[in-house]
C-alpha cells in the first residue's frame, strides 16, 4: 500500500471515529432531553385519567383539564419544533454508519494488500456523503468536550471541529 494512501486512510479512520463519538453523544443528549420532556406528558395524562373518573365537581375538573391539556400541548409543540425525534434517530443512525465505515477503513489499513487511489477516493466519498446527510449540527458543548479530549492528540479531527477551538470573536468600537 502506498504510504500516502495509508496516511489518508488513517486520517479518515480518525475522522470516522470522532464523528461516531460525536453522533453517539448527541444521540444520548437529545434522547435524555426527550425523556425529561415526555415525562410530564405521561404524568399529566395519567392525572387527567384519574381526575375524569373521580367524583369531583365538573366545573373544577374542566379548569384542571384545560390547564393540564394546555401544558401537554406546549410540551408536544416544543418536541415537534426542535425535531427531537428526528435528531435522536439521525444521530443514532449516523453513529452506526460512521462506525461501520471506520471498521471498513481499518480493514484496508490492517491488510497488506495494495489499495488503489480509486479505492481511497471511494472511501472518502462515502465519508463525505455521511457528513452531507447530517441535517443537524452536533451540540457545541459536545464538540467542546471532544476537542478537549482529542484536540492535543495525534488523532485527526473532522472539519466540523476545525474552527471551534480557534474561533475568536472580537468587537471593535468605532
Amino acid at each position: 500500500m502506498d504510504i500516502t494512501c495509508k496516511q489518508i486512510l488513517k486520517e479518515y479512520r480518525d475522522r470516522c471515529y470522532i464523528n461516531s463519538i460525536l453522533a453517539e453523544a448527541s444521540h444520548t443528549y437529545y434522547n435524555t432531553i426527550n425523556n425529561i420532556i415526555i415525562f410530564p406528558t405521561i404524568l399529566g395524562s395519567s392525572v387527567l385519567t384519574c381526575l375524569n373518573s373521580s367524583n369531583i365537581d365538573n366545573d373544577q375538573i374542566k379548569y384542571i383539564n384545560i390547564s393540564i391539556n394546555g401544558i401537554i400541548t406546549i410540551i408536544l409543540a416544543i418536541t415537534t419544533q426542535y425535531k427531537l425525534y428526528d435528531r435522536i434517530n439521525l444521530f443514532k443512525a449516523h453513529q452506526v454508519k460512521f462506525t461501520k465505515l471506520n471498521h471498513t477503513i481499518e480493514g484496508y489499513i490492517n491488510t497488506d494488500k495494495n489499495i488503489s487511489l480509486d479505492d481511497v477516493n471511494i472511501l472518502v466519498s462515502k465519508y463525505d456523503a455521511l457528513c452531507e446527510e447530517l441535517l443537524f449540527d452536533y451540540p457545541v458543548h459536545i464538540k467542546n468536550k471532544v476537542i478537549k479530549k482529542f484536540g492535543n492528540t495525534s488523532i485527526t479531527l473532522p472539519n466540523s471541529l476545525a474552527l471551534i477551538g480557534q474561533l475568536v470573536i472580537t468587537t471593535q468600537s468605532v
